[in-house]
């Protein structure tokens, strides 16, 4: 008998191919046709249950229309998460551009005659009006961690617009010393909630793996700001005066404002999802809000972890070196090398260059290395400066490589710092991030007003190099304290 499933016409021809074959090749090729015929039949029942498979997926996916609510859902926190980088950088650019915007526009107002100009010690009146900024940005940085606590991340960064607003239009009305005294304490207030408002929105949106990218990205805003305002102000003070200056302002201050009102609104309806709820590719977003005993962090909890401690003290050193070589290379560029206020001005920006440029890089970089030993190469970074600086005889390069170091430097010390501070809360469960980063803004302050004091205090007893070496070692005492953190 013929094996089943075989056809006829295989019979007649395997008879007339065995008339020359044994027996036992005809039964071979008939159990192999066999096989085929079965692995024909298998191979045919498998793609039946693949479509089944794939028509019955279709429905199921028909069926749970959550799965399309999830994917919009995701969709929608990226969008919030892009948005939130631009919206806070805009506002550091906003911040900065017109701090720095004053930088060639003070001496003038100074010269002007009284009550807005004053006819004696004009550097002394110089001095207080710049210091102004940074003693109410140090008061105000508590109110504003305060407020980012227990109001929300979106309320600061709005209510610093405010402040931002009423400083410029102080600035293009001001008529006496007083009032451009009040206008430059506004704009500490400012950039005290700009700080803590901005980074707490940025640490609350993004979670750990990608945070230092979008801080990063967001400090670039800030360089930009601080590249720009001296060219802006310089051009248009002596183009359209001091009131268009400052009107002009005034409308990058509403466009922002316009900016983190859409965001606010954005947020409400695609809220950050919570552990609970939908995961994204980069994991949990966000976390359930705070109990009020966590949310309301004290600075003196937050001062009693040695390593936030640590943190925010690198954060005075780094800023303290910034503070005292920015009028300390001034003062050396003019009377060892004679250059002009154009040029000492291009040299001391290649700083901010190198800042803009190095900034997203640090930022990336803090993702996927230990953020404490980035903070260290920043530290680093700021002692090899001062090294440089002493190096200055051998020419104008010494001085301009220092300055790139000193970017560089502070670069790594931001990005991987905020990173590793939002971090350090996330660990040692510290409540919200709103006063964490307002600790951060008051040693930033605190650098910027103790660095000149004591450098330069120490360079007028010990000579220029005396001052910076001080600073810059303060900033290798700290390297171990901050690498021991080990995140």
């Amino acid at each position: 008998m013929r094996p089943q499933g075989v056809p006829i016409r295989w019979h007649i021809v395997l008879l007339i191919i065995g008339l020359a074959a044994p027996v036992e090749g005809y039964e071979r090729m008939l159990n192999q046709r066999h096989l085929l015929t079965d692995n024909v039949g298998l191979v045919r029942a498998n793609e039946r249950g693949i479509i089944r498979h794939l028509r019955g997926g279709a429905k199921k996916a028909v069926q749970h229309p959550g799965t399309a609510v999830a994917q919009k859902s995701e969709a929608g926190t990226t969008i919030l998460q892009r948005l939130t980088v631009l919206v806070v950088g805009v506002a550091l650019f906003n911040d900065f551009m017109l701090i720095t915007m004053l930088v060639p526009i003070i001496p003038q107002l100074l010269k002007s005659p009284p009550p807005l100009g004053v006819e004696r010690n004009s550097e002394v009146a110089m001095g207080i009006l710049f210091a102004s900024k940074d003693i109410c940005q140090l008061a105000f940085a508590p109110l504003a961690g305060m407020l980012t606590t227990h109001g929300s991340s979106h309320t600061a960064l709005i209510w610093s617009t405010v402040g931002l607003a009423i400083s410029t239009v102080a600035f293009a009305e001001a008529s006496t010393f007083g009032q451009l005294i009040f206008a430059r304490c506004c704009q500490g207030a400012a950039s005290a909630a700009t700080m803590s408002g901005g980074m707490s929105l940025i640490a609350e949106t993004h979670p750990a793996a990608i945070r230092g990218t979008a801080i990063g990205l967001a400090y670039s805003g800030l360089a930009i700001g601080v590249l720009c305002g001296p060219l802006l102000g310089g051009i248009l003070f002596h183009w359209v005066g001091r009131r268009r200056t400052f009107r002009l302002a005034a409308l990058t201050v509403a466009v922002n404002a316009i900016a983190q009102i859409a965001l606010k609104r954005f947020a409400e309806t695609h809220p950050t999802p919570t552990p609970s709820g939908l995961r994204s590719k980069f994991g949990n977003l966000g976390s359930p809000p705070a109990p009020p005993s966590r949310a309301t962090a004290s600075l003196i909890t937050l001062l009693r972890n040695h390593e936030v401690l640590a943190v925010a003290a690198s954060s005075v050193a780094v800023n303290s070196v910034v503070a005292l070589l920015e009028p300390l290379s001034q003062i050396l560029l003019d009377r060892e090398f004679g250059l002009g206020v154009v040029a000492r001005s291009l040299v001391f920006s290649s700083a901010t260059v190198a800042y803009l440029v190095t900034t997203p890089f640090a930022g990336h970089l803090s993702d996927t290395l230990p953020k404490s030993r980035l903070v260290c190469v920043g530290l680093c970074l700021m002692v090899l400066s001062s090294v440089v600086l002493t190096l200055r005889s051998f020419g104008l390069g010494a001085v301009l490589v220092c300055c790139c170091l000193i970017g560089t430097g502070c670069a790594f010390a931001n990005a991987a710092g905020q990173a590793l501070l939002a971090d350090l809360v996330d660990r040692h469960k510290l409540g919200g991030y709103g006063m964490a980063f307002a600790l951060s803004d008051m040693a930033d302050s605190l650098g910027f007003i103790l660095g000149p004091i004591i450098g330069l205090a120490v360079s007028q007893k010990f000579g220029a190099s005396a001052g910076v070496g001080v600073l810059g070692a303060s900033c290798l005492l700290l390297a171990p304290s901050v690498l021991r953190i080990g995140v």
